[in-house]
């Protein structure tokens, strides 16, 4: 059983994109901290070699979602009426949207 996001966050201070996390536990979508390790290939520019470097310490962890984004994309589907989802349409910007 997958844990929800309330139970899968470690609380330490105030996460970045709080909002997407928030929606992810209302439906109850999981996710779980991105593993990093202390060193990762560098490559500045395509003509030069890669360069291996040493990574900083990651204060602010990464997270992503269980089932990946897919699994997101698929519950929000589910959330819909098929008749609110159009398909190869093309879409103009409101009004509200272009005066802001």
């Amino acid at each position: 059983m997958e844990k929800t996001v309330a139970a899968t966050i470690p609380w330490r201070k105030p996460i970045k994109h709080s909002s997407v996390i928030d929606l992810l536990g209302e439906l109850n979508i999981g996710i779980f901290e991105q593993a990093l390790g202390d060193r990762a290939i560098y490559e500045p520019i395509s003509t030069s070699p890669p360069q291996l470097v040493t990574l900083p310490p990651n204060d602010e962890p990464s997270f992503r979602i269980q089932g990946g984004s897919d699994k997101l994309i698929y519950t929000l589907l589910d959330q819909l009426d098929s008749e609110s989802i159009y398909l190869n349409t093309q879409v103009s910007p409101s009004k509200d949207a272009v005066n802001s």
